[in-house]
């Protein structure tokens, strides 16, 4: 019914496309246009050590092991230039974005989740911190994805096993990102045993026997 306020489902998902296509577009105009800060060239650094290398220097690291380890991989198949190691971080951009499109168009509809997107596409913080080689884009990717699945899940009530598979998977690799990812999962917690609780209250008592 909200749709049919603004125009169809077609519409917004053609905002959305054109909202992701000039994102990427600017995006990868954008990869080498300024030169690796000190966090980044640690992060370069970290990439090209040898496996058994990147995991003893990620173990006394402040942040978990999962960025490291995926951008080593990165590197090793798509390169080390400067435009190769922000476009892992851009890619991550998108995914979320994505992600952002399909959790707001499963909680408020096809025309919000595009327009969902599209201030994701033109936040100018985000547009900063999409080209920047850290785990902040893996982060912002794992996160969304989780509230997607968390929405299915405690929400939406799906007794799907293979979703609280991923469930735990997306939380897991979420604190392997950063360690505020516990804190986020714990909120999520906190929030799914709320709404149990609110929809078994919703439940109708056993009926009265009839005499």
């Amino acid at each position: 019914m909200r749709d049919r306020w603004f125009g169809s489902w077609k519409t917004a998902y053609l905002f959305f496309a054109i909202a992701l296509l000039v994102s990427v577009c600017f995006k990868l105009s954008q990869l080498g246009s300024r030169e690796l800060w000190l966090d980044e060239t640690y992060s370069a650094f970290t990439s090209h050590l040898r496996f058994r290398e990147l995991l003893h220097a990620t173990f006394g690291d402040v942040h978990p092991p999962l960025f490291p380890i995926l951008l080593w991989g990165w590197v090793r198949i798509a390169g080390d230039t400067q435009a190769m190691l922000r476009l892992f971080s851009v890619l991550w951009n998108l995914g979320a974005m994505v992600a952002v499109f399909f959790l707001a168009r499963r909680a408020l509809g096809a025309l919000f989740g595009s327009f969902a997107a599209i201030l994701f596409a033109l936040s100018p913080m985000l547009f900063v911190y999409s080209l920047e080689v850290r785990n902040y884009m893996l982060f912002l990717f794992l996160l969304s994805c989780l509230l997607l699945v968390h929405w299915k899940v405690a929400v939406e009530r799906s007794p799907s096993r293979a979703l609280i598979v991923l469930y735990g998977l997306l939380a897991a690799a979420l604190f392997f990102t950063h360690y505020l990812g516990i804190f986020l999962v714990f909120g999520l917690f906190v929030h799914w045993g709320i709404v149990s609780i609110h929809s078994r209250d919703q439940w109708p008592g056993p009926a009265s026997p009839v005499c």
